[in-house]
């Protein structure tokens, strides 16, 4: 009986693609992941940047918000009494915010003068898709120097 090499080279043939196939459905999955995790790292160094120059500027100007908001962002916060709110787009440039353009937000929050005359805040920045955890948090506090009355 007579045996046809074609069959068994097919056979062959087949479990090759299908290794080939498998092998590459593998390697597409392991791009994708570490383009997530590439762009999960560029937006937590885009936010320690961001949050640290609040907390600079909270230093610079002893907790002082109108001061923050002139230093940093002219014309683009969102300022009251106890907190700053600054936008941005995809490419992390501050924007004014109208919805669609701000894709990201640093927030200040502050609280009032403690007795031992330091001031608390928090910085905090977030992506406007999911906003019920930060990216990056720091947790500041500053001397506010005392005025001359207050010495004599």
């Amino acid at each position: 009986m007579k045996h046809s090499k074609s069959g068994l080279f097919l056979m062959e043939m087949i479990v090759c693609i299908l290794f080939f196939s498998l092998s590459a459905a593998v390697s597409a999955q392991m791009f994708a992941k570490s383009h997530i995790i590439s762009q999960t790292a560029i937006n937590e160094n885009h936010a320690v940047i961001e949050v640290n120059n609040v907390a600079e500027a909270f230093y610079a100007e002893n907790g002082n918000i109108a001061g923050i908001s002139e230093i940093l962002y002219p014309g683009l916060s969102l300022t009251t009494p106890e907190s700053i709110t600054v936008y941005f787009d995809a490419g992390f440039n501050a924007v004014s915010f109208d919805g669609e353009a701000a894709a990201y937000y640093v927030e200040l929050k502050t609280g009032d003068l403690n007795d031992n005359h330091t001031k608390d805040g928090t910085v905090s920045f977030y992506d406007m898709s999911d906003t019920s955890k930060p990216i990056y948090s720091l947790d500041i506090t500053v001397n506010v120097p005392r005025s001359a009355k207050e010495i004599e």
